[in-house]
């Protein structure tokens, strides 16, 4: 009816004008934690284009990520609002719990606007709870504007490209190796209870050569060492932990089309889950999340 700029114009006047009584309604709010309960770490995982490849007949073995998935607390279909891309969408509601309906016009990309300003979110939460609360990714930190946002999200450090300039490299991008080596060593040097959020860039595409989805399958095969990896860390350390990751979308290949859900598992080190699936979409992965750590829900 108005055109592309003044639908768009008008679509940024009401974004902004209902901002901040949406933002008001989300303040965020410490976490209560389980008296006598030792805290546990959390080390939520963020997995660059994640799926199981064998969803798509892809014969690529996951060891890891079975070995977990049958002592998971809670595994299954995660499903996300984007193909191929959109990862701040699904990044932003995992780590708040906040839905479209919360954001309104907002929803389409909330690190843009709306996550500049504090916000309810699982960082605010367990760091007022006296965790430690730290984003790992290896990458440009302006990127997504992640330099303004997670700190609103209640992120006390960020480390970023600057704190991965020596790790080992594949396609120009930091291995999950080395990811999952700093998560090790975070863990191993905390002295209190952490919350380290982990975001992966080495599955990033483009996928090249005659066959790219096998090429992907191959890095979803080393995004697999890595969790087990971290996996062996958290059984060795002397606090329980509870592991949890996500794929933020699926690969841009045509072998993934026809749906967006892609994968999660929650596994804690102290408790043995059934793997039983449970299907979620990103707000209720934020709030097993939350359960599985051992905070009310919001």
């Amino acid at each position: 009816r108005f055109g592309p700029l003044a639908s768009f114009a008008l679509h940024a006047r009401l974004a902004a004008v209902e901002r901040p009584a949406r933002r008001a309604a989300h303040p965020p709010a410490p976490a209560v934690l389980p008296a006598g309960d030792v805290a546990p770490h959390l080390v939520l995982l963020q997995l660059e284009s994640f799926c199981d490849p064998r969803r798509f007949g892809l014969a690529q073995a996951l060891p890891q990520w079975d070995g977990l998935v049958g002592e998971a607390i809670s595994r299954g279909r995660l499903a996300v609002p984007g193909f191929g891309a959109n990862t701040m969408r699904t990044e932003f509601v995992v780590l708040t719990g906040l839905d479209d309906t919360a954001l309104g016009l907002d929803r389409f990309n909330p690190y843009f606007r709306f996550a500049r300003a504090p916000v309810s979110s699982l960082a605010w939460a367990l760091g007022g709870a006296g965790y430690g609360t730290t984003c790992l990714h290896p990458y440009d930190p302006r990127f997504f504007g992640r330099d303004k946002v997670l700190p609103a999200l209640g992120f006390r450090r960020f480390e970023a490209a600057d704190a991965f300039a020596d790790a080992p490299r594949e396609n120009g991008l930091v291995t999950d190796a080395a990811l999952g080596a700093r998560i090790a060593a975070e863990m191993a040097g905390a002295s209190g209870p952490v919350f380290l959020y982990a975001i992966t860039v080495a599955a990033h595409g483009p996928w090249t050569g005659s066959d790219p989805a096998s090429v992907w399958a191959a890095r979803m095969a080393a995004t697999d060492a890595m969790l087990g990896a971290v996996a062996e860390a958290a059984r060795g350390c002397g606090r329980p932990v509870v592991l949890a990751a996500f794929g933020d979308h699926r690969p841009s290949l045509p072998a993934a089309r026809g749906a967006t859900d892609t994968d999660h598992l929650i596994w804690r080190s102290d408790v043995a889950g059934c793997g039983t699936r449970v299907d979620l979409d990103a707000t209720a992965l934020h709030r097993a999340v939350r359960a599985a750590v051992g905070i009310a829900p919001k």
